[in-house]
C-alpha cells in the first residue's frame, strides 16, 4: 500500500487550475487549425469539457462516508498530488522542471463531489493501479465553510 501526497486548498484554486489547463488546451486546438480566428468559443468548450472528463471515477456513499476509485494510469506515484476542497477532489501530476527550477503542475482530473466532504478526513493511497480516496460527508454547512 502506497499513500499519497494530499493538500487542503480553497475551492477557488481548484477553478484556478481548470481555467489554466483549458486556456493550454484551447490554445493547443486554436494552433492545430492553423491559428485560423474566430473558433475561439469551440476552442474554449471542447478544451473545458477534455479537462473536465480526463477520467472517469467510480464514486460510493454510504453512511457518512465517501469513496472514490481512479485508474492511476501512467502517472507514478510519487509525482501524483491529491488536492482536496470541500466540493472537488483534483489529481495533479508534478512536472519535473530543469535543474534547480520550481515544479510545475499539470492536471489530471478533477472530480466534482456529489456531497461536501470534510477535507481533513481525507486519506488517499494505491490499491491494485488505482488511487482510493476515502472521506467523511460533512454534516452542517458550517463545517464547509470553516474547512474551505
Amino acid at each position: 500500500m502506497y499513500f499519497l501526497k494530499l493538500e487542503v486548498c480553497a475551492v477557488e484554486e481548484h477553478d484556478d487550475l481548470v481555467r489554466a489547463q483549458t486556456a493550454r488546451r484551447a490554445f493547443e486546438l486554436y494552433e492545430a487549425q492553423h491559428m485560423r480566428h474566430g473558433n475561439d468559443l469551440d476552442h474554449w468548450f471542447t478544451a473545458e469539457q477534455e479537462v473536465r472528463s480526463r477520467i472517469c471515477p467510480e464514486i460510493i456513499t454510504s453512511e457518512g462516508n465517501l469513496v472514490l476509485r481512479l485508474p492511476l494510469g501512467q502517472v507514478h506515484p510519487n509525482d501524483l498530488v491529491v488536492s482536496i476542497s470541500p466540493k472537488s477532489i483534483v489529481l495533479l501530476k508534478l512536472l519535473h522542471a530543469e535543474a534547480g527550477g520550481a515544479f510545475d503542475r499539470d492536471l489530471i482530473t478533477i472530480v466534482p463531489l456529489p456531497a461536501p466532504i470534510l477535507p481533513s478526513s481525507v486519506e488517499a493511497e494505491l490499491a491494485d493501479s488505482h488511487i482510493v480516496i476515502r472521506a467523511v460527508l460533512s454534516q452542517e454547512p458550517a463545517a464547509i465553510a470553516a474547512s474551505a
